[in-house]
């Protein structure tokens, strides 16, 4: 059996959270497995403060799992944000370390710990929560659990399969559209990556020994800047033959990915670096200039024609270091030739388009064109300022006919080339991307912004200073649409039914778009056979980048949730994927030629409106809100879209009336507010089913009244906000309402307060006053004529409201009394009075029977007491309850169900009762044991059972005193002659309590024969007769 997997885990916690972070520990070591795996915790106990923060850093080196049990401590300590930050700075180079954050106690997580993954839901904790500590503990250490295993081998996400709908005719315009550049090296080595067939890639490989075979040539100056021409026109039309004619059979299986890999470049791979092709050293006679690049001011203007003139010796040392360096050249010898031109630059300076030329082919093969880049990316062009200088004087001298060049046109266009390679090159090393590096993965990437807007205004000054290069043109237009490493816009505003993009920056972005294009349009105008990717070749470039980078972002997020690291704000992705589409119509056109369904407006409505296209794109469906309802029930953005200043109900009414104008927005319109109330209604009912679920429970795992209160108020209002917004079908809504309202949902939002009807005390804590709600709801049903207003009248509600409050409060709290409990008659008393305020919602005489059964039976207390006289009396003040008036207002109001005789029959009974039972509890059956506080006692219960017989006159009631008092009971009542011998003398001991036991004796044989009297007294004191 192997040995088990040690796992170090790092507890950070504030001090004061000591108790929850060991509980939390022993869960954990309860969570796992022992035989598989060995838990190893940070104890930084007994450490000297001195050594603490190595040792701990040690520690994080090694640890598998970093858990941050948060209160609103935890940022207190200096040395637990220390922890906090190294654990997360150490995650960078250690990825199997995973962070987790475990919300002790309510606290807004702190900004570091944010992207990471909490163990609990949203607003729920370990201690003060409704659910138990245990369970919360128990659910902690299972997500800790889980994040381990989910913890990845490497940061860097795997590299996401992107498919395009390629046709075969894409790559062949694409491919085409490079035929007709200088360096063929990159066409051709795609070529060979495409191509499987060997009698075509035979072909491509000729293709390749020509070009190979003409550059050489080129370099050594054995064919002039024509015979070059002359001879490429031939193979450049070959190639094009070739490509035109290239079936999808003489290809490899995989010919897309290829593609994608090595011409757009959407995905990781080796393409081959694109070599520089050589420059054509000039084979013209070298012309000798007349004049120098003198200053000429106002002194000088009267002796213009003396001055600015070579010497002879000027001439000849000229001439001797252009042939110099054009010896260094054919020895490849850059540095060499470029200090013989520049030589001549400085000590002599004349105006010759030959020397300028010289100077920006030596300096290009000297520099390189991927340092003179490179050098300006990193904010020094002072490289390429020189070679902005060179093309600049050359193309001055040579339009003026100073020592003109006729291969001079020709190298402006390998040096803008090899140039735009460069940039290229530089360009697509960049790992940004704007949609995928959002939330925390912005922190994996470095942020190139300047350094890219740096490239992209160098290749405006190349392109209008130097030669135009197409390759870097397009890559600059899909870059600033959005299509490429950054996002260039802030927002996106809808002014005045247009859409305004404002840049992320002090530029002009779409002026410089527009110019990007004007280049390319003017490089097909201007040179003869020039093959320029035309608008739509451009649109769909950006439309296939963007194609791309959705499928990119399904797979992220996908890749985050598999590995628990939330890091992508999915809200901010799509806002700028949604920006670019939106920027890529207003350039070129929402609707393509071709009519393949390539909608830069579409895309972003699959993000937008999924639920209301045909056939979206599954890489679209993410779980993301952008509309809501309002108050009054109308379509509105949803809240979280104001963080971002994405108005997304304009940007969509924008986009649809632009495809299908203003009647067809007022068609969509409907659609989209149905589909935006389905979504609102569904999350409704299940946020109400969790509460339901939650509430089912009668152990630790049911949910606390205040947050089920809470979530079933948010239910009711978005209940009404639905009846809003489809009043004519919406009535079952607030029927939903009124059946939660009235009770017989999940809770009760009504009591007696006690003798009135108001709205439960813990919902207007929350704000909702559930009482007027009831009316607003009632009053609106009632408004219209609908069967639900018949099954809602206000006696049906009445009713049910009574019924609820009855059978779910009143009674269930009444039965949980405990018998003679007096901490509780008070409790009781108003329960009571409840019941009798629920008669007066409804006449319901259920309510009464158990006011007329507690006050006459006596089911949990005594209310009503006897006195000697006879008369009725509460047993104990309670809250101002009196049971009697209570008792003729039962009366009162049924006469015949609540008599008062009965009353006082079964309040008698009882009274006799206890006085029975006091009476054998409290006097011994040993006259002799029986002393004087006995006495005292016989007589109170003689006295007051006379007290109940006048109350209610029945027998039985004296039959107690009568034999006591006739000397068969147990206490002697008369006195005895010298304490032997009885005699009918008044006992000593009464005369102490003022009693004569004949007297006693004959009021009691006197109230007996007067029986009916005193029931006819009593019958009149009832209202009987």
């Amino acid at each position: 059996m192997s040995d088990p997997q040690s796992l170090h885990i790092f507890l950070s916690f504030d001090p004061k959270d000591n108790a929850t972070a060991q509980d939390l520990q022993r869960q954990l070591k309860l969570a796992f497995d022992p035989k598989r795996h060995n838990l190893v915790f940070w104890n930084k106990n007994g450490l000297p403060p001195e050594e603490y923060r190595a040792k701990a850093k040690a520690f994080l080196e090694k640890s598998h799992l970093f858990v941050a049990v948060l209160s609103m401590n935890y940022e207190d300590t200096p040395d637990v944000r220390w922890e906090a930050a190294t654990a997360v700075e150490i995650q960078r180079h250690r990825p199997t370390l995973q962070i987790l954050t475990v919300p002790a106690r309510a606290v807004a997580v702190p900004a570091l710990l944010a992207p990471f993954q909490s163990a609990l839901p949203a607003s729920e904790t370990i201690e003060n929560h409704e659910l138990a500590r245990d369970r919360q503990l128990l659910r902690a250490a299972e997500a800790a659990r889980a994040v381990l295993a989910a913890a990845p081998r490497s940061n860097i996400l795997p590299e996401a399969k992107i498919d395009l709908p390629l046709a075969i005719e894409d790559s062949r315009e694409r491919l085409l559209a490079q035929t007709d550049r200088i360096n063929h090296a990159p066409l051709l080595t795609l070529l060979k990556h495409l191509i499987e067939n060997v009698k075509t890639k035979r072909v491509v490989l000729d293709v390749e020994e020509k070009f190979k075979l003409l550059r050489e040539q080129t370099r050594l100056s054995q064919i002039s800047v024509a015979e070059l021409a002359d001879k490429a026109k031939p193979i450049e039309i070959e190639l094009q033959h070739l490509i035109r004619d290239l079936p999808e059979a003489d290809l490899v299986k995989n010919w897309k990915q290829v593609f994608i890999r090595d011409y757009f470049q959407f995905t990781d791979g080796i393409r081959a670096a694109a070599t520089v092709p050589p420059f054509f050293v000039p084979v013209d006679e070298i012309a000798i200039p007349e004049t120098l690049n003198l200053p000429v001011g106002p002194r000088e203007q009267e002796s213009l024609e003396q001055i600015g003139l070579l010497s002879f010796e000027q001439k000849s040392d000229f001439r001797r270091s252009l042939l110099l360096a054009k010896d260094a050249l054919a020895v490849k010898n850059y540095t060499q030739a470029y200090t013989y031109c520049d030589h001549v630059r400085t000590k002599i300076d004349p105006q010759s388009a030959q020397l300028y030329e010289y100077l920006l082919i030596t300096f290009m093969q000297k520099e390189t064109p991927a340092r003179i880049l490179q050098e300006a990316a990193n904010g020094n062009d002072r490289m390429l300022q020189y070679v902005l200088l060179y093309a600049g004087r050359y193309q001055d001298y040579q339009r003026d006919g100073k020592c003109p060049s006729s291969t001079g046109p020709h190298n402006l266009a390998i040096a803008s080339e090899s140039l735009s390679d460069a940039a290229l090159k530089l360009y697509h090393q960049f790992p940004n991307d704007a949609v995928l590096h959002t939330g925390k993965h912005a922190e994996s990437v470095p942020d190139n912004r300047r350094t890219l807007r740096v490239i992209l205004d160098n290749t405006l000054k190349i392109c209008r200073l130097v030669y135009p290069s197409e390759e870097l043109l397009e890559a600059a237009v899909v870059e600033s649409c959005g299509g490429g490493k950054h996002h260039w816009l802030k927002r996106v505003d809808v002014v005045g039914g247009h859409f305004q993009f404002i840049p992320d920056g002090h530029f002009d972005l779409l002026g410089e778009i527009q110019e990007l294009l004007d280049l390319l349009q003017g490089m097909e105008a201007n040179q003869l056979g020039k093959i320029v990717k035309q608008g739509d070749l451009l649109r769909e470039d950006l439309y296939f980048s963007l194609f791309a980078k959705r499928q990119a972002l399904a797979w992220q997020i996908a890749e985050d949730t598999r590995r628990r690291r939330p890091f992508t704000d999915q809200r901010a992705s799509v806002i700028r994927f949604v920006q670019s589409c939106l920027l890529g119509a207003n350039m070129f056109g929402d609707p393509d030629d071709q009519g393949r369904g390539q909608s830069f407006y579409r895309m972003a409505l699959e993000y937008l409106l999924p639920g209301l296209l045909v056939s979206p794109d599954p890489a679209a469906n993410l779980s993301l809100r952008w509309f809501d309802l309002d108050e009054k029930g109308e379509v509105c953005a949803h809240p979280d879209c104001k963080s971002y200043t994405f108005d997304v109900q304009a940007i969509v009414e924008k986009i649809v009336q632009d495809q299908s104008g203003r009647a067809g927005w007022l068609q969509v319109q409907p659609n989209i507010k149905e589909s935006v109330y389905l979504n609102f209604v569904a999350d409704v009912e299940a946020d109400y089913e969790e509460v339901k679920n939650g509430l089912q429970w009668s152990d630790f795992r049911r949910w606390k009244d205040e947050t089920a209160r809470t979530q079933i108020i948010s239910c009711l209002r978005r209940w009404v906000i639905a009846w809003r917004a489809y009043p004519e079908r919406g009535a079952v809504f607030l029927q939903k309402c009124l059946r939660e309202l009235t009770g017989d949902g999940l809770m009760l939002w009504l009591q007696h307060t006690p003798d009135t009807l108001a709205t439960h005390p813990d919902s207007l804590a929350f704000g909702y006053n559930a009482q007027a709600e009831l009316k607003m709801i009632h009053d609106t049903l009632h408004a219209t004529d609908t069967p639900a207003s018949l099954e809602t009248s206000e006696s049906a509600l009445r009713q049910t409201i009574a019924d609820n409050l009855f059978g779910k409060s009143i009674l269930p709290a009444y039965e949980k009394i405990k018998t003679g409990d007096e901490r509780q008659r008070p409790a009781c008393a108003r329960l009571l009075r409840e019941a009798l305020s629920n008669y007066r919602l409804h006449p319901d005489t259920r309510y009464l029977d158990l006011v007329w059964r507690e006050l006459t039976e006596e089911l949990k207390f005594c209310w009503i007491d006897i006195t000697k006289a006879g008369k009725a009396k509460a047993f104990t003040v309670t809250n101002g309850f009196d049971p009697e008036a209570v008792l003729r207002e039962l009366n009162e109001t049924h006469p015949r169900l609540y008599n008062l005789l009965e009353a006082r029959e079964r309040i008698a009974d009882r009274r006799h009762a206890n006085q029975i039972e006091y009476y054998f509890k409290e006097i011994s059956e040993f006259r002799y044991e029986n002393r004087r506080p006995e006495r005292e006692i016989a007589i109170e219960i003689i006295r007051n059972i006379k007290g109940i017989y006048l109350y209610y006159p029945k027998q039985e009631y004296l039959e107690l005193p009568l034999r006591e008092l006739n000397g068969n009971g147990r206490i002697r009542w008369n006195a005895l002659l010298f304490g032997l011998f009885p005699i009918t003398e008044n006992h000593y001991e009464n005369k102490y309590f003022d009693f004569e036991y004949k007297w006693e004796r004959a009021e009691i044989r006197r109230l007996l024969d007067q029986q009916y009297v005193e029931m006819q007294r009593v019958l009149k004191e009832v209202g009987a007769m």
